[in-house]
C-alpha cells in the first residue's frame, strides 16, 4: 500500500515542491517520518491520526512510513498535516488515489478533524502554477491571502470535506481564483515627485542623480520633513517594478504574515535616529529606499546591523519560532548634522566656527560617511519659493528610465552606475587628456581617492542622464559639486 500526493515547503520568500509518501506494511506497528521533517512536523504524526479517528476513519495498526522528499530541504511548520492526511486514506483505501496528484494540500489539523489555518501560502499559490496544480487550503487562508493568480483554490474546514474533494463527491465545493485585487495593477504616471517640495533646487538634482545612478544620498541641513519628503520623492522616481521584482515582494509580505491589500509598488521605510527598529522594520525598505532620519544619534549596534543587511542584500527574520532568510537590498538616505546649528555648509546662516564642524563630522559614523556618493544640503524654504514654478520634477522619470536603460545595456544583469566597482570604473569611465588634464586642475590636493571613485560614478550618471556617450568636464564639475568636498564638508 503505497501513496503519494503533494504539498509546499518554505524555503526563503519561495515555494518548493515537496512529495509526500506514505508506505504501509504489515508488520511492528509504527509511524515513522523520515525526509528533513523538523519536531514540530515529527509530532503530527499522532495530531493527524486522532484527527482522522475522530473523523471516522480509523487506522489499522500498520508500520506506517512517510517520507517528504526532497529530503535536504528542512520542512517546517504544521502546513504538511493537510496532505499527510490526504495520502494516509488514500494508502488504506478510504479515498480514491487517482485524484491526489491534481492537487497541492496545505493546512494543519486539529484533534477533531478541523483544518486550521497556516498562512504564509502565497509562495505556495506561485509553486502550484507552475506544475499546474489545483489548492486545497483552510477556509481561514482564502481570507487572509487575497489573491492567488488565477491558480484555482479551494478553501475546506475539515477531513470530510477533504475525503468529499478527493473522492468526487465534492462538486458542490467551488475551485475559483481569489481575485479581491490585482497586486501587479501599475501606478499612475503623471504624479509630480516633486509635489509639495519647494526650493531646494540642486538637492532635487541629487535626488534625481541618485535614482538614475543607483547612488546613496548623505542629506545635511535642519530641514527633517523635507528631507522626509525627498526620500519620498526619491522613491516616486525610481523605475516601476517589473513582475518578477513584484512577486519576490508580495512572497515577502506572505511569508511575514501581510495580508495583499493593494497594488504593490517601491516602498521606503524611516528610522528615527532616537527610536529602535527591528530586522521586520527594514524589510519594509526592500526595492526600495531607507531614510535614516539624524543619523547622528543612531546608535552603533544599529549602524553595524543596517551595515550588515546593506552589505549582504539579504537579512535572516525571526517569523513565529523560525528565522527566515529574506532577500533585503536598498538605497539609503542618510540625514545628518554637520555643526551644532545643522546649518552647514550654508555658510550665510551658520555661524559655527570650524573646530564644531569638524568635531561633529568627525563623530559620524564612518558607514554614512563611506557609502553616500551624493551630498545635499537641505533647508527650510521661504514662501518666495513656494509662488516659483517647480520645474525640476518635470520628465524627470523618463530621462531616470532612459538612463537605466543605458546601464543596463551596458553593464547587464540590472546594474546601476552606483554598483561600479574601482575595477570597472577604469573600463566604462575612462576620461581623455584633456578632460583629465583639466580635471586633476579642478580637484584639491588631498582629495580622497574613494571621493574620487564616487565622483565618477555620478559623472557617468550625469553623462547617462543627458545622453552623452563621454564624460565631459561640464560632467565632472557637476559631479564634483555633489561630493562631500564640493560641499566644502
Amino acid at each position: 500500500m503505497y501513496c503519494k500526493c503533494y504539498t509546499s515547503a518554505i524555503c526563503g520568500i519561495n515555494g518548493i515542491l515537496v512529495s509526500v509518501e506514505v508506505d504501509i506494511r504489515n508488520g511492528l506497528p509504527c509511524f515513522q517520518m523520515v525526509g528533513g521533517v523538523a519536531c514540530e512536523v515529527q509530532e503530527a504524526k499522532d495530531r493527524i491520526r486522532i484527527a482522522l479517528e475522530n473523523s471516522g476513519y480509523i487506522l489499522p495498526p500498520k508500520h506506517i512510513t512517510v517520507n517528504m522528499s526532497p529530503a535536504d530541504i528542512k520542512k517546517e511548520g504544521t502546513a504538511f498535516d493537510l496532505p499527510i492526511a490526504a495520502a494516509l486514506l488514500a494508502a488504506f483505501g478510504y479515498i480514491p488515489e487517482k485524484n491526489l496528484d491534481k492537487y497541492l494540500l496545505l493546512g494543519e489539523l486539529s484533534l477533531d478533524g478541523r483544518v486550521k489555518k497556516t498562512g504564509n501560502i502565497l509562495p505556495s499559490v506561485f509553486v502550484a502554477k507552475e506544475k499546474g496544480l489545483k489548492i486545497i487550503c483552510p477556509s481561514e487562508d482564502l481570507k487572509e491571502t487575497g489573491w492567488s493568480d488565477s491558480v484555482p483554490v479551494c478553501g475546506i474546514d475539515d477531513v470530510e470535506e477533504l475525503a468529499d474533494i478527493l473522492s468526487d463527491f465534492g462538486d458542490h465545493k467551488e475551485f475559483s481564483p481569489i481575485s479581491e485585487l490585482n497586486p501587479y495593477v501599475d501606478e499612475e504616471d503623471d504624479i509630480d515627485p516633486f509635489e509639495g517640495i519647494y526650493g531646494n533646487e540642486k538637492a532635487k538634482r541629487g535626488v534625481i542623480l541618485a535614482a538614475a545612478g543607483g547612488h546613496n544620498i548623505f542629506m545635511s541641513g535642519n530641514g527633517t520633513d523635507e528631507k522626509k519628503k525627498m526620500a519620498e520623492a526619491w522613491v516616486k522616481l525610481l523605475p516601476k517594478l517589473e513582475k518578477e521584482e513584484k512577486t519576490e515582494l508580495l512572497k515577502m509580505d506572505s511569508v511575514m504574515g501581510e495580508k495583499i491589500s493593494e497594488p504593490v509598488k517601491r516602498r521606503s521605510f524611516a528610522i528615527n535616529g532616537s527610536n529602535l527598529f527591528g530586522d521586520y522594520d527594514l524589510c519594509k525598505a526592500h526595492k526600495g529606499v531607507l531614510m535614516i532620519e539624524e543619523g547622528e544619534l543612531l546608535k552603533t549596534g544599529m549602524i553595524t546591523r543596517i551595515k550588515e543587511v546593506y552589505d549582504n542584500k539579504n537579512i535572516k527574520v525571526k517569523i513565529s519560532d523560525y528565522t527566515k532568510q529574506l532577500p533585503c537590498s536598498f538605497d539609503m538616505a542618510v540625514g545628518g548634522r554637520l555643526c551644532p546649528c545643522g546649518n552647514y555648509p550654508d555658510k550665510d546662516n551658520c555661524n559655527c566656527t570650524l573646530k564644531q564642524v569638524n568635531k561633529c563630522i568627525s563623530e559620524l559614523n564612518p558607514f554614512f560617511k563611506k557609502e553616500p556618493a551624493i551630498w545635499i544640503h537641505i533647508y527650510e524654504p521661504e514662501f518666495s519659493c513656494f509662488l516659483s514654478e517647480n520645474k525640476e520634477g518635470k520628465d524627470a522619470k523618463l530621462k531616470i528610465i532612459n538612463a537605466r536603460n543605458k546601464q543596463y545595456l551596458r553593464y547587464g544583469d540590472k546594474k546601476t552606475n552606483g554598483d561600479l566597482t574601482d575595477r570597472e570604473i577604469s573600463k566604462y569611465c575612462v576620461l581623455n587628456e584633456e578632460t583629465a588634464r583639466k580635471l586633476n586642475e579642478l580637484l584639491p590636493e588631498d582629495f580622497k581617492i574613494s571621493d574620487y571613485f564616487k565622483m565618477l560614478r555620478v559623472a557617468r550618471t550625469i553623462a547617462d542622464l543627458d545622453d552623452l556617450e563621454e564624460i565631459t568636464f561640464s560632467c565632472l564639475k557637476e559631479a564634483f559639486s555633489f561630493t562631500a568636498r564640493g560641499n566644502n564638508v
